[in-house]
């Protein structure tokens, strides 16, 4: 099957898919565009894996504007738009200083979906943050 049908024919199997392309480029308006038209007149919705510039390399260190900015997807995808998936790298670890500045930095309006890969973040201080937040 050519990769030009991938999605069709995804899309006829499922009714949801994670964009993993938005971690590695900033996506512009014009595929966003074309990520809300692909499905055509099916329910489907898209969770989108958030640019790496924020989860890896600023750690979340001064992205608040790049969160917010990021965040426009979803007014373009509208009810198509599921989650934003921050996935954080393996060596991200745990201290309460980073729990705050994830937490504070995140778009609380939007649905946000957090991937600790190291296990120091499995513990009730981050399940009870979030728990708080509605972060999940």
């Amino acid at each position: 099957m050519p990769t030009s049908e991938w999605f069709t024919h995804y899309a006829q199997q499922f009714d949801t898919v994670e964009i993993n392309a938005s971690f590695y480029s900033w996506p512009t308006v014009a595929n966003v565009k074309i990520w809300l038209r692909q499905p055509g007149t099916r329910a489907f919705v898209y969770t989108i894996k958030v640019c790496e510039l924020i989860t890896h390399v600023k750690r979340f260190e001064d992205t608040e504007t790049l969160v917010k900015d990021f965040g426009l997807i979803a007014d373009i995808l509208g009810k198509r738009m599921g989650c934003f998936l921050f996935q954080l790298p393996p060596s991200y670890h745990f201290t309460e200083e980073r729990l705050r500045a994830i937490l504070s930095q995140l778009d609380h309006t939007r649905r946000n979906v957090v991937e600790f890969r190291h296990a120091s973040w499995w513990n009730e201080t981050v399940y009870s943050a979030f728990r708080e937040s509605g972060t999940i």
